[in-house]
């Protein structure tokens, strides 16, 4: 005869009896206490009432997003002086050429990862 195999740790174990019993004291506990509490929880989940939409697409919120901004800025173009666009410009320039370097050197890095991880043969 084989021996028993492990309990895999994923499944629920089996209440014991004692906390069998505990479980039903609270359950006593709480019809007793609010037995308008204890019928709800009893009744299963139902689902939502109305019909269900999907959301956007990312696509669409992102360009809605750029639409808006693109916007606000030609709003505010005929407000703001040039000084102040030529100053935003650079500054902007020194956060986004760093960071659009380092996505590159990312996707380079995570490329050749890959690459290296297919090359090597199987065990």
């Amino acid at each position: 005869m084989p021996p028993p195999s492990a309990p895999d740790p994923r499944e629920p174990r089996a209440l014991s009896a004692r906390e069998r019993a505990i479980l039903d004291r609270i359950e006593h506990d709480l019809d007793a206490s609010a037995p308008e509490l204890a019928r709800e929880m009893a009744r299963p989940l139902q689902p939502s009432s109305g019909p269900r939409t999907a959301p956007p697409p990312r696509g669409l919120v992102e360009g809605g997003f750029l639409v808006v901004s693109v916007f606000l800025v030609l709003a505010a173009a005929g407000l703001v002086p040039g000084v102040v666009w030529a100053l935003l410009g650079v500054v902007g320039a020194m956060v986004v050429v760093p960071w659009l370097m380092l996505r590159a050197f990312e996707k380079l890095e995570r490329s050749e990862r890959h690459r290296s991880d297919s090359d090597d043969p199987p065990a």
